[in-house]
């Protein structure tokens, strides 16, 4: 809709051209300017974390009760939070951001590294 955007997070490392490749079944041209896909919080690449990573994930599960994966939603809660704090989305925007599940990735932790 008129003011609306979609906003993407790519968790591959090296998918840059991913919106050009895959515009015509995102939606139609017009609205191409109302679209973005961030490139640079892959923490490494996929399946793969950092130290922030784990850290922003157990920060918003004490904050929320809400547990992230560190494949995909904690990526891309971490991309949000940063986004947001660098006043990307104007002032009063209200964000809808989709928890997609899938939070078997975490059993490849050591135990203890999430705090859920």
């Amino acid at each position: 809709r008129p003011g609306q955007e979609l906003v993407g997070v790519c968790v591959l490392k090296g998918m840059v051209n991913l919106l050009n490749k895959f515009s015509a079944q995102i939606g139609r041209p017009q609205t191409a300017d109302h679209r973005h896909i961030f490139y640079d919080y892959h923490f490494g690449g996929y399946a793969r974390h950092t130290p922030a990573l784990i850290s922003t994930i157990n920060q918003v599960y004490k904050l929320t009760g809400i547990p992230l994966d560190f494949v995909y939603t904690g990526k891309l809660c971490c991309a949000m939070l940063d986004l947001a704090a660098q006043n990307y989305f104007a002032a009063g925007s209200r964000i809808l951001m989709i928890h997609s599940g899938g939070l078997q990735g975490n059993l490849s932790l050591p135990a203890g590294r999430l705090c859920y």
